[in-house]
């Protein structure tokens, strides 16, 4: 315990990385570089010795993985008391060059020196010559809590990763090395961890994913109000939704005519919730005036129809006239339409979702089509479901039964690209100009490395 006290105290001095007292710390031999930085002709010679170094691990065969560098300055008062007592490396023996026992990133025993060494070059040759070129290789079996997260791996230090499958997943012939798992699911938090593959070894990694979900209670006073969160609806209060992403979010309410509009917190493994409230409305029973006699009556509507008695001289004798109402045509009541139901569909980077459809003749009573033409109005909300940031989200058109193309009109609508980040949404409406014959069909997303990803409107 004592040991492992002054190595964290150790690491946080000198600035290494805490990874290496992982359970996949290891013992290795690694090249240690000491100058002293405060001396700029020091310091010249120093970077010279490492570029050599470099080179000739490369052409050895070994990586930074496999035969580390570590670069020490003299100047810092806790690495030089450090290089005195634990390493035995003075001011004298500087520019020092040698071969170290390494407890993960802390150098122990001097195995091998050159100290000030003059011919850079040659002496660098000379260390890396020491470590044969590492063709030792081991497997690793991977798993996580839940399963089915795509694993990424790549060496400690490594700018980039390679994509090797979904847990649970067994890799095999993997150079002896230290490398960087990161673990990717939907709904969970993005996970690093380290590994060692030791030759002729299995390293068995088990990693627990964080919830990056919540529970989201919606109710309303009174109940019954549609709920619509980022644009899309979710069903009438009460409700409760299990597994919603984190994040903060936008809730609508609407019930009787009214709207009531929110944010909501959605923390991972939390329960949040939101309350709308309403104006209760009272009927009011308004009295039926009674109608009063007067001396002209209105002429009523219809086709006089004589009943009963006689007509003598052209006048209605006797008898009375009954009045037939206008016909109702069959087809009163055709431009009454359903409710439009929400529509979903997505891929593995985007969620498109259309949460209404207006056709309209008249645009914030004073923006008209041209002649022959009507406007589209399309609610759209639309999600990055990727665990990488989109930059460029794509291109979104509108189709019709003719399958023709209409982009729309940038001006009128209350649409604007931005950049999103994993679990984004932008939401807005678009408005599109269209021939008055023509038919909305689907909503079209086109975008970069992707098929299209097309939403039903019917």
């Amino acid at each position: 315990m004592k040991t492992r006290v002054f190595i964290i105290f150790l690491l946080l001095v000198l600035g290494l990385p805490l990874m290496s007292l992982s359970s996949h710390a290891q013992t290795r031999k690694a090249i240690l570089v000491v100058g002293d930085r405060s001396d700029s002709d020091m310091s010249q010679r120093e970077e010279a010795l490492k570029k050599y170094l470099v080179y000739y691990r490369q052409a050895s065969g070994n990586n930074a993985s496999t035969l580390p560098i570590f670069v020490y300055d003299y100047n810092n008062p806790k690495v030089r008391e450090y290089c005195e007592k634990k390493l035995g490396i003075y001011r004298q023996d500087l520019l020092f060059l040698g071969v170290v026992i390494a407890d993960g990133n802390v150098p122990g025993k001097v195995f091998m020196s050159i100290r000030n060494p003059q011919n850079l070059e040659e002496n660098a040759k000379t260390i890396v010559a020491k470590f044969p070129a590492n063709d030792t290789r081991g497997d690793a079996y991977i798993t996580s809590t839940p399963d089915g997260a795509k694993v990424w791996m790549g060496a400690v230090g490594a700018k980039s990763a390679e994509y090797k499958g979904k847990t649970p997943l067994k890799l095999s012939g993997i150079q002896e090395g230290e490398y960087v798992l990161t673990l990717v699911k939907q709904g969970y938090t993005k996970t690093r961890q380290t590994v060692f593959i030791k030759n002729g070894a299995v390293s068995n990694v088990a990693v627990n994913l964080p919830s990056a979900q919540g529970t989201l209670a919606l109710e309303s006073e009174p109940s019954g109000a549609s709920i619509y969160i980022n644009g899309t609806y979710y069903g009438e209060t009460p409700k409760e939704i299990d597994e919603f992403p984190q994040g903060e979010h936008k809730v609508v309410m609407k019930k009787d005519g009214q709207e009531w509009r929110g944010k909501v917190l959605v923390s991972p493994g939390k329960s949040s919730s939101v309350k709308g409230t309403f104006e209760t409305r009272v009927a009011v029973n308004t009295p039926t005036p009674t109608p009063t006699k007067t001396e002209t009556t209105p002429e009523p509507t219809g086709t006089p129809v004589k009943i009963g008695g006689g007509n003598q001289g052209g006048g209605n004798q006797g008898g009375d006239t009954q009045y037939t109402p206008p016909t109702i045509s069959q087809n009163a009541g055709a431009e009454v339409k359903d409710a439009f139901i929400p529509k979903s569909e997505s891929n593995e980077i985007f969620q498109v979702t259309v949460t209404n459809l207006e056709e309209v003749t008249i645009i914030k009573d004073y923006y008209k089509p041209k002649p022959g033409f009507k406007f589209v109005l399309v609610y759209v909300s639309q999600q990055n479901v990727s665990n990488a940031v989109q930059i460029y989200t794509g291109k979104l058109c509108l189709i019709d039964q003719s399958n023709h193309n209409y982009e729309y009109l940038e001006n009128l609508s209350n649409y604007w690209l931005v950049v999103l980040r994993p679990g984004g949404m932008n939401m807005g409406y678009l408005v599109f100009e269209i021939p008055e014959d023509a038919k909305p069909m689907s909503l079209v997303l086109q975008g970069l490395n992707m098929a299209p990803l097309s939403v039903s409107l019917q």
